[in-house]
């Protein structure tokens, strides 16, 4: 997706693509065999955060997305793949 679709996009439809990366970095996480709590610690989040961004509600950032990917070892296009 194109930075420019993103915000062609309807509200459902942005919705639905900040749950899909949520449930791509609840795979990568899961696959690392971390709790959402011990992400959260390890990206120094507050608690709740890995579980507010897998479930869609935060609209994380690139460099957020970046910091995830880097604390889960894993490329942002590998984490897109998933």
């Amino acid at each position: 997706m194109l930075f420019r679709e993103y915000y062609a996009m309807g509200e459902k439809e942005k919705e639905t693509a900040l749950k899909n990366i949520g449930l791509k970095i609840a795979k990568a996480r899961t696959e690392k065999g971390l709790a959402q709590h011990e992400l959260s610690r390890m990206l120094g989040k507050y608690r709740s955060y890995a579980n507010n961004v897998e479930a869609g509600r935060i609209n994380i950032s690139y460099y957020s997305l970046l910091e995830v990917c880097e604390t889960l070892e894993i490329s942002l296009i590998d984490l897109l793949k998933l």
